[in-house]
Protein backbone atom coordinates (compact mmCIF):
# COMPACT_ATOMS: atom_id res chain seq x y z
CA UNK A 1 0.00 0.00 0.00
CA UNK A 2 1.62 3.70 -0.86
CA UNK A 3 2.44 6.36 1.39
CA UNK A 4 -0.36 8.48 0.85
CA UNK A 5 -3.12 5.64 1.02
CA UNK A 6 -2.02 4.60 4.73
CA UNK A 7 -1.64 8.56 5.77
CA UNK A 8 -5.49 8.34 6.53
CA UNK A 9 -5.37 5.35 9.08
CA UNK A 10 -2.61 6.10 10.39
CA UNK A 11 -3.77 9.68 11.41
CA UNK A 12 -6.83 7.47 12.65
CA UNK A 13 -4.60 5.16 14.22
CA UNK A 14 -3.04 8.20 16.17
CA UNK A 15 -6.04 9.99 17.36
CA UNK A 16 -7.26 6.37 18.80
CA UNK A 17 -3.75 6.12 20.73
CA UNK A 18 -4.49 6.51 24.44
CA UNK A 19 -1.63 8.45 25.23
CA UNK A 20 1.35 11.15 23.26
CA UNK A 21 5.09 11.70 24.43
CA UNK A 22 5.92 14.88 26.27
CA UNK A 23 8.29 16.53 23.93
CA UNK A 24 9.16 19.37 26.24
CA UNK A 25 9.67 22.09 23.83
CA UNK A 26 9.24 23.62 20.78
CA UNK A 27 9.11 21.96 16.96
CA UNK A 28 11.60 24.07 15.31
CA UNK A 29 13.00 22.39 12.01
CA UNK A 30 16.37 21.29 14.04
CA UNK A 31 14.38 20.15 16.79
CA UNK A 32 11.75 18.26 14.65
CA UNK A 33 15.11 16.04 12.93
CA UNK A 34 16.22 14.73 16.28
CA UNK A 35 12.97 13.86 17.85
CA UNK A 36 12.53 11.69 15.02
CA UNK A 37 15.61 10.00 14.59
CA UNK A 38 16.14 9.42 18.38
CA UNK A 39 12.73 10.82 20.39
CA UNK A 40 9.50 10.99 21.01
CA UNK A 41 7.65 11.42 17.87
CA UNK A 42 9.26 8.53 16.09
CA UNK A 43 6.93 6.44 17.04
CA UNK A 44 3.64 8.35 16.34
CA UNK A 45 1.91 6.58 13.46
CA UNK A 46 1.18 9.36 11.38
CA UNK A 47 4.08 11.28 12.18
CA UNK A 48 6.18 8.07 11.15
CA UNK A 49 4.54 7.35 8.12
CA UNK A 50 4.53 11.04 6.43
CA UNK A 51 8.71 11.34 6.84
CA UNK A 52 8.79 7.26 5.71
CA UNK A 53 12.16 5.49 6.45
CA UNK A 54 14.38 8.53 5.69
CA UNK A 55 13.47 9.84 9.47
CA UNK A 56 14.62 13.37 8.21
CA UNK A 57 12.02 15.89 6.83
CA UNK A 58 12.45 16.19 3.01
CA UNK A 59 10.55 19.33 2.26
CA UNK A 60 8.93 22.83 3.85
CA UNK A 61 5.63 21.46 3.16
CA UNK A 62 5.81 18.29 5.38
CA UNK A 63 7.56 20.10 7.88
CA UNK A 64 4.65 22.52 8.39
CA UNK A 65 2.31 19.61 8.08
CA UNK A 66 3.80 17.68 11.04
CA UNK A 67 3.65 20.80 13.12
CA UNK A 68 -0.21 21.40 11.78
CA UNK A 69 -0.68 17.51 12.95
CA UNK A 70 1.02 17.47 16.21
CA UNK A 71 -0.54 20.86 17.23
CA UNK A 72 -3.72 19.34 16.36
CA UNK A 73 -3.06 15.90 18.43
CA UNK A 74 -1.89 18.39 21.19
CA UNK A 75 -4.87 19.80 21.67
CA UNK A 76 -6.97 16.87 22.18
CA UNK A 77 -4.93 14.91 24.47
CA UNK A 78 -7.01 15.29 27.53
CA UNK A 79 -9.86 13.23 25.84
CA UNK A 80 -10.27 10.00 27.78
CA UNK A 81 -10.85 6.83 26.57
CA UNK A 82 -14.62 7.40 27.85
CA UNK A 83 -15.21 10.23 25.32
CA UNK A 84 -13.05 8.57 22.75
CA UNK A 85 -15.36 5.13 23.29
CA UNK A 86 -17.91 5.75 20.00
CA UNK A 87 -15.86 7.43 17.38
CA UNK A 88 -13.28 4.21 18.09
CA UNK A 89 -16.14 1.49 17.85
CA UNK A 90 -17.23 3.77 14.52
CA UNK A 91 -13.72 3.90 12.96
CA UNK A 92 -13.26 -0.01 14.23
CA UNK A 93 -15.73 -1.08 12.44
CA UNK A 94 -15.85 0.41 9.24
CA UNK A 95 -11.85 0.53 8.15
CA UNK A 96 -13.14 2.41 4.65
CA UNK A 97 -15.12 4.99 6.37
CA UNK A 98 -12.28 5.21 8.68
CA UNK A 99 -9.45 5.99 5.77
CA UNK A 100 -11.81 8.56 4.48
CA UNK A 101 -12.28 10.72 7.61
CA UNK A 102 -8.13 10.37 8.12
CA UNK A 103 -7.67 11.68 4.45
CA UNK A 104 -10.13 14.50 5.21
CA UNK A 105 -8.27 15.30 8.02
CA UNK A 106 -5.30 15.56 6.94
CA UNK A 107 -6.42 17.84 4.19
CA UNK A 108 -7.95 19.86 5.64
CA UNK A 109 -4.94 20.64 8.35
CA UNK A 110 -2.30 20.34 5.25
CA UNK A 111 -4.20 23.76 3.85
CA UNK A 112 -4.83 25.52 6.90
CA UNK A 113 -2.66 28.87 6.47
CA UNK A 114 -2.04 29.92 9.93
CA UNK A 115 -0.35 27.53 13.05
CA UNK A 116 -2.60 28.87 15.42
CA UNK A 117 -5.71 27.34 13.40
CA UNK A 118 -4.97 23.14 14.26
CA UNK A 119 -5.87 24.10 17.84
CA UNK A 120 -8.83 25.88 16.36
CA UNK A 121 -9.72 22.33 15.01
CA UNK A 122 -8.84 20.24 17.99
CA UNK A 123 -11.25 22.12 20.28
CA UNK A 124 -14.01 21.38 17.54
CA UNK A 125 -12.88 17.71 17.37
CA UNK A 126 -13.14 17.24 21.10
CA UNK A 127 -16.60 19.01 20.49
CA UNK A 128 -17.15 16.07 18.34
CA UNK A 129 -16.03 13.58 20.78
CA UNK A 130 -17.94 14.82 23.39
CA UNK A 131 -21.19 14.28 21.15
CA UNK A 132 -22.13 18.17 20.98
CA UNK A 133 -21.31 18.22 17.27
CA UNK A 134 -21.80 15.78 14.85
CA UNK A 135 -18.95 14.60 12.25
CA UNK A 136 -20.99 16.50 9.44
CA UNK A 137 -20.80 19.40 11.56
CA UNK A 138 -17.27 18.64 12.42
CA UNK A 139 -15.88 19.33 9.16
CA UNK A 140 -18.72 21.82 8.31
CA UNK A 141 -17.11 24.02 10.96
CA UNK A 142 -13.77 23.33 10.33
CA UNK A 143 -14.08 24.45 6.59
CA UNK A 144 -15.31 27.69 8.10
CA UNK A 145 -11.79 28.31 10.15
CA UNK A 146 -10.09 27.25 6.94
CA UNK A 147 -11.12 29.75 4.98
CA UNK A 148 -11.72 32.22 7.13
CA UNK A 149 -8.73 35.27 7.03
CA UNK A 150 -7.48 34.72 11.02
CA UNK A 151 -7.76 38.15 12.22
CA UNK A 152 -11.00 38.38 11.66
CA UNK A 153 -12.09 35.57 13.48
CA UNK A 154 -10.03 36.15 16.63
CA UNK A 155 -11.40 39.70 16.37
CA UNK A 156 -14.61 38.60 16.62
CA UNK A 157 -13.67 35.53 19.05
CA UNK A 158 -12.22 38.51 21.53
CA UNK A 159 -14.91 40.92 21.06
CA UNK A 160 -17.78 37.94 22.34
CA UNK A 161 -15.12 36.48 24.77
CA UNK A 162 -16.04 39.99 26.43
CA UNK A 163 -19.31 39.51 26.95
CA UNK A 164 -20.21 42.98 25.27
CA UNK A 165 -23.04 42.54 23.05
CA UNK A 166 -21.92 44.70 19.29
CA UNK A 167 -23.83 45.63 16.98
CA UNK A 168 -22.88 46.28 13.33
CA UNK A 169 -19.17 46.05 13.92
CA UNK A 170 -17.48 45.32 10.57
CA UNK A 171 -16.56 41.57 11.30
CA UNK A 172 -20.51 40.74 10.63
CA UNK A 173 -19.80 42.05 7.44
CA UNK A 174 -16.74 40.46 6.70
CA UNK A 175 -17.25 37.46 8.03
CA UNK A 176 -21.12 36.79 5.75
CA UNK A 177 -19.41 34.85 3.00
CA UNK A 178 -18.77 32.25 5.42
CA UNK A 179 -22.13 31.90 7.38
CA UNK A 180 -20.65 33.99 10.42
CA UNK A 181 -23.49 36.59 9.79
CA UNK A 182 -26.88 37.13 8.13
CA UNK A 183 -28.31 39.71 6.25
CA UNK A 184 -30.99 42.54 8.29
CA UNK A 185 -33.13 44.83 5.51
CA UNK A 186 -34.17 47.85 8.01
CA UNK A 187 -36.87 49.16 5.94
CA UNK A 188 -37.59 52.11 8.36
CA UNK A 189 -36.74 55.05 5.74
CA UNK A 190 -38.93 53.70 3.38
CA UNK A 191 -42.36 53.65 5.50
CA UNK A 192 -45.01 55.75 4.73
CA UNK A 193 -45.07 58.48 7.08
CA UNK A 194 -47.34 60.98 5.16
CA UNK A 195 -50.28 60.74 2.39
CA UNK A 196 -48.59 57.72 1.43
CA UNK A 197 -45.09 59.14 0.99
CA UNK A 198 -41.64 57.76 2.67
CA UNK A 199 -39.00 59.95 4.20
CA UNK A 200 -37.19 60.10 1.74
CA UNK A 201 -39.53 61.38 -0.80
CA UNK A 202 -40.45 63.99 1.75
CA UNK A 203 -36.97 64.90 2.08
CA UNK A 204 -36.61 64.39 5.73
CA UNK A 205 -34.00 62.11 7.77
CA UNK A 206 -31.43 60.56 7.06
CA UNK A 207 -30.84 60.10 3.21
CA UNK A 208 -27.93 58.43 1.18
CA UNK A 209 -26.47 61.83 -0.04
CA UNK A 210 -27.56 63.97 1.69
CA UNK A 211 -27.12 63.14 5.45
CA UNK A 212 -24.24 63.82 7.69
CA UNK A 213 -25.31 59.79 9.25
CA UNK A 214 -24.71 57.38 6.39
CA UNK A 215 -27.75 55.39 6.77
CA UNK A 216 -27.54 51.25 5.61
CA UNK A 217 -30.71 49.67 5.02
CA UNK A 218 -28.82 46.24 4.61
CA UNK A 219 -27.13 45.16 8.05
CA UNK A 220 -25.28 42.26 9.17
CA UNK A 221 -26.01 40.03 12.34
CA UNK A 222 -24.31 37.05 13.78
CA UNK A 223 -25.52 33.83 12.87
CA UNK A 224 -26.28 30.33 15.10
CA UNK A 225 -23.23 29.21 13.49
CA UNK A 226 -21.34 31.89 14.59
CA UNK A 227 -22.06 31.38 18.56
CA UNK A 228 -21.65 27.58 18.43
CA UNK A 229 -18.49 28.27 16.88
CA UNK A 230 -17.15 30.89 19.25
CA UNK A 231 -18.70 28.97 21.96
CA UNK A 232 -16.59 25.53 21.31
CA UNK A 233 -13.66 28.08 20.80
CA UNK A 234 -13.59 30.40 23.51
CA UNK A 235 -15.00 27.03 26.12
CA UNK A 236 -17.25 28.91 27.11
CA UNK A 237 -21.18 30.49 27.23
CA UNK A 238 -21.34 33.21 24.98
CA UNK A 239 -23.35 36.10 26.99
CA UNK A 240 -23.89 33.27 29.62
CA UNK A 241 -25.80 31.13 27.15
CA UNK A 242 -25.52 27.58 26.05
CA UNK A 243 -25.16 28.08 22.18
CA UNK A 244 -24.23 24.58 21.47
CA UNK A 245 -26.96 22.85 23.72
CA UNK A 246 -29.68 24.52 21.68
CA UNK A 247 -27.99 24.14 18.41
CA UNK A 248 -27.71 20.00 19.75
CA UNK A 249 -31.00 19.91 20.47
CA UNK A 250 -32.40 21.71 17.45
CA UNK A 251 -30.11 18.51 15.35
CA UNK A 252 -32.04 16.03 17.66
CA UNK A 253 -35.54 17.66 17.21
CA UNK A 254 -34.78 17.15 13.17
CA UNK A 255 -33.50 13.82 13.32
CA UNK A 256 -29.84 14.93 11.78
Amino acid sequence: MKKEDTLGLSLIETIKSSELPEIGQDITEVALDSLLNDGALKDIPIISTIVGTSKTIRAIRDYFLIRKIWSFLQGIKGIGKKEKSKFIKDMKGDKKHSREVGEKLIMLLDRLDDLSKPEMIAKLFKAHLKNKITLNDFFRFSSIIERVFINDLTGLLKLLDDDIVHNGHPYTERLYHLGLSEIIFDDSIYQKIENGMDSITLERGPTFARSNVFHKPIQFKLSEVAYVLAQILLEKKIYGYDFVAEYRNKREFRKE
